[in-house]
This record gives C-alpha cells, structure tokens and sequence, in this order.
C-alpha cells in the first residue's frame, strides 16, 4: 500500500499535480530534486560549494566532447513538474558562467529552456541562448495546429543581453501564462531590473500540459573542450513572493 501511494504521488507531482511551490537549491547537496534523465554525462555533473548564488550549494553541469542525449550535444538537469495550461506561475534561476566556459565562436549553447512536452520537440517556449558572449532569450510557438518541421515554428528574441559577463551570477525572474497554443504572457526582470511583457502567441497547440524546465548546457556543436556552467535557486511558484531570495526586489513594471 505504501509503494502505491508514493507512486501515485510520484506520476501525480509529473504531471502537474502537485505543488506548484518548489525551491531547488541544491541544498539537499545532491540531485533528488532533479531528473537525470537527459544527463548522460554524470560525472561532468557535480554539486559544488565554491561558487554559489545563496545557501552553501549550487550545481555545476559540464559538457564534454561527445556527450550527446538523443538529438544533440546536451548535459541538462529536468525539474519533474509540469505545469496546467492557463494559470499564471513565477520562476527564478540564476546562471554563472566561469572562465572555462568557451564554446568555438558561432557555437550557440542553450543554458536554460521551458521546453514543449508533445510528440515532437521543437523550439522551446522560453529559452537562455548562450553565443559569443552574448545571452538571446528567446520565445517560440507553433505557426500550425501540429508542427512537423521547423517551418511549422515560429522563433524571435524577446530580449538580449549583449556583454553576459562571466565570473559573476546573472538572476532571471519570470512571471508567465501558459496557454496551448494560443495567447499567453512573460513578464521579465533580470538582475532585478524590468525588461518588458511579451504578450501574444507562445507554445503548440498539440500539447497536454505546460512545458518543463531544464538547465544545464546544450549545444548545437559538440564542444571541443569540456565547458561548464553554474546554476542555482530555480525557484517556481504562483506568486513573486514564492521565488524570491531573501532580500531580493524586483523593479516595478514601467
């Protein structure tokens, strides 16, 4: 009776089902909180305590050359909970790029990515594109009912980040509505700082709930050396309140 318990507990949580509250911080200084599924490279994974965001611990994910997850160059940690359609929820993720983090020029690598859950994958919804020093986030959905190519997916930059320093930690906040396909909204703020509202069509029609997140780095080429970043505090909730770190404030929408 127990084991049936915790697995429904289990499947309810992946689908959406259970709390909508969650911070993982790696405090738990492992990755229980994480599906390793798409990391094939675990060892290029480490729980790390010399450079973090807040807390003692953070999570350093690497890529090493070869390292590949189906359809590409990828080490990425999956937050299990997927979210309903319709309602408004918050995030929060910090990124810290170090020194050693340097793809070949022209080499876009994903960083972090809200990605769809359908039979086909696409372009994510939401997305951290890392090239040339240079950080793109990203929105995409589907220009038809079921995409089957890229034809059928329509991708643009919601806003850039032209010098992504390293060496430092760089905060996102999001606040977002889902929708299938149809008319949604992100709302963002980095390092505090208001960037803007995209309001308009986000996701695919063909989908049966909000897309996940995952981080860790994904490239469009297999990189030459290992390169490594850093993530801490991804937070997720229905209000601000639940994804802020202690003493963090947002500017207010202009």
């Amino acid at each position: 009776m127990l084991f049936l318990l915790l697995l429904f507990a289990s499947q309810a949580h992946a689908m959406g089902k259970g709390p909508i509250k969650a911070a993982h911080d790696f405090e738990t200084r492992d990755f229980s909180q994480w599906s390793l599924k798409r990391l094939p490279g675990r060892k290029d994974a480490k729980i790390s305590s010399r450079v973090v965001r807040a807390g003692k611990y953070s999570a350093k994910v690497g890529l090493a050359p070869g390292v590949r997850y189906k359809d590409g160059w990828k080490n990425e940690l999956s937050d299990y909970y997927f979210p309903h359609f319709n309602r408004e929820i918050w995030y929060r993720v910090s990124h810290y790029l170090p020194d050693d983090f340097a793809p070949a020029p022209g080499n876009r690598c994903m960083l972090a990515q809200w990605h769809d859950t359908g039979p086909i994958g696409f372009s994510p919804l939401l997305g951290h594109r890392y090239q040339d020093g240079s950080l793109e986030v990203t929105i995409a959905y589907g220009k038809v009912a079921e995409p089957q190519s890229y034809r059928d997916v329509a991708s643009f930059v919601f806003f850039t980040i032209p010098k992504f320093s390293r060496n430092r930690w760089h905060d996102f906040v999001y606040r977002a509505y889902w929708p299938r396909g149809g008319q949604g909204y992100i709302e963002a703020w980095y390092n505090g700082k208001y960037v803007g509202k995209y309001r308009g069509k986000i996701g695919y029609k063909n989908e049966a709930t909000g897309p996940y997140f995952k981080t860790g780095v994904y490239c469009e080429q297999s990189p030459q050396k290992t390169i490594s970043a850093y993530v801490d505090e991804y937070r997720r909730g229905s209000r601000m309140e639940d994804v802020l770190l202690p003493g963090e404030v947002l500017q207010r929408p202009r």
